[in-house]
């Protein structure tokens, strides 16, 4: 079935695996309270977690993942295009 629901996945390009294809090491992330580099980290992002898109402008987007929304980089989601904007 076709969705109108966005996500993504959070930089999965920033995992290690072990022989068996088990993730041993996933980077993390920050999320920011508002989209500058600048904002307060609101949260961390483990690489390859799977996130809601809520809306993206200017390189930032609004995620929501485990009840908690943040703003990510455009660039660290695998999931949209660069400077693609996404509305709400």
């Amino acid at each position: 079935l076709l969705s109108s629901r966005r996500t993504a996945l959070v930089a999965p390009w920033d995992r290690e695996f072990n022989d068996q294809g088990h993730v041993i090491n996933a980077a993390l992330h920050d999320g920011k309270n508002s989209a500058t580099k600048d904002a307060y980290t609101s949260a961390r992002l483990q690489a390859g977690l799977l996130v809601d898109i809520r809306e993206c402008s200017n390189g930032w987007c609004s995620v929501e993942a485990q009840e908690t929304s943040t703003w990510v980089e455009q660039e660290k989601l695998f999931g949209t295009y660069p400077g693609e904007p996404i509305e709400d």
